[in-house]
C-alpha cells in the first residue's frame, strides 16, 4: 500500500494523466483489499479517508479539486501510516481478493461485451449524415468516446475498481451521448437493439461478478465486514438511477 502510494505521489504533479489515473486505481484497488482483509476494530483511523479521496479521484480523474484533496489526504495521512504495525495470527493468511475477483471476471462474458460496445462506439464514432459530416460533431464528446473506446481496448482483464469505473463511464456516455445520435439520425437507428442488448447484458454481468467475489469474500470474514454490501447496492442502485436515460425495449422505435 505504502509503495503504491509512494509512486502515486510522484506521478500526481506532472505526469501524464493515464499514468495517474492507473496509479489511483491500483492504490484504490489495493486500499479496497485491504479493508475487505481486516477486521474492524484492525482497519487504521488513516484507511477510510485515503480509500474515499482515491475513489472520488477515480471517479474523476480531470476534476482538480478531487486531485488536490488526494494529495493533500495522502500527505496528511503519511505520517500515521508509516507507523503502522499489523500482527497477524500465526499461520493466519490474508484472503485473496485479487484471485477471488479474478476468477469470477474469467468466468464472465465481460470481454466479449467490451469488444462488442467497442465495435458499436467506433461505428456511431466513425459515421456520417448525408452531407458528409460526423453524426458526432462536437468535439467534447468525440473526445469522450474515442477516450472510452481506447480504454475498454487496454482493459480487458481490468482490477475490480477499474472495472466499475469503466462500466459507469459506458453507462454514462451511452445514456448521454450516443443515445440522442441513435434516436435523431435515421442511420444509426439499426443500433438501438445492439446498444440495447450489449450494455444490458454488461450490467449484469459486471453485478454478477462483483456479487459472487463479495460472497466469497464474506464466507471468509462474514461477521467483521458491516460495509461490504453497500458497493453491490452501489452497482444495484446505479442502474436504477441510469435506466430512465438508457435505451429501453419500449424506446426503440
Amino acid at each position: 500500500m505504502k509503495n503504491l502510494l509512494d509512486i502515486l505521489l510522484k506521478v500526481l504533479p506532472l505526469g501524464p494523466p493515464e499514468r495517474k489515473t492507473q496509479a489511483a486505481q491500483q492504490a484504490y484497488s489495493q486500499a479496497q483489499a485491504l479493508r475487505l482483509m481486516l477486521s474492524k476494530k484492525d482497519q487504521s483511523v488513516w484507511l477510510g479517508p485515503i480509500e474515499t479521496a482515491l475513489q472520488k479521484y477515480c471517479e474523476n480523474p480531470k476534476h482538480k479539486e478531487h486531485e488536490s484533496n488526494l494529495n493533500t489526504t495522502i500527505a496528511r495521512q503519511w505520517a500515521d501510516m508509516n507507523r503502522q504495525v499489523w500482527e497477524f495470527h500465526e499461520g493466519a493468511t490474508p484472503f485473496d481478493f485479487d484471485g477471488a475477483y479474478s476468477k469470477h471476471f474469467d468466468q464472465s462474458k465481460i470481454p466479449d461485451l467490451f469488444d462488442e460496445l467497442v465495435r458499436l462506439l467506433e461505428e456511431v464514432v466513425s459515421t456520417r449524415d448525408d452531407d458528409g459530416n460526423y453524426v458526432i460533431n462536437r468535439r467534447d464528446a468525440t473526445e469522450s468516446l474515442e477516450t472510452l473506446i481506447a480504454t475498454l481496448k487496454k482493459n480487458r482483464k481490468p482490477s475490480h475498481s477499474t472495472l466499475i469505473f469503466i462500466w459507469r463511464a459506458a453507462r454514462t456516455l451511452v445514456a448521454n451521448v450516443v443515445w440522442e445520435a441513435l434516436n435523431e439520425y435515421t442511420v444509426l437507428k439499426v443500433l438501438i437493439p445492439a446498444f440495447q442488448k450489449t450494455m444490458r447484458e454488461l450490467d449484469e454481468q459486471v453485478i454478477e461478478v462483483d456479487k459472487k467475489t463479495k460472497e466469497e469474500v464474506k464466507k471468509v470474514v462474514s461477521v467483521e465486514l458491516p460495509r461490504l454490501e453497500y458497493h453491490s447496492y452501489a452497482l444495484l442502485e446505479y442502474v436504477a438511477e441510469q435506466d430512465n436515460a438508457l435505451p429501453n425495449d419500449g424506446q426503440a422505435t
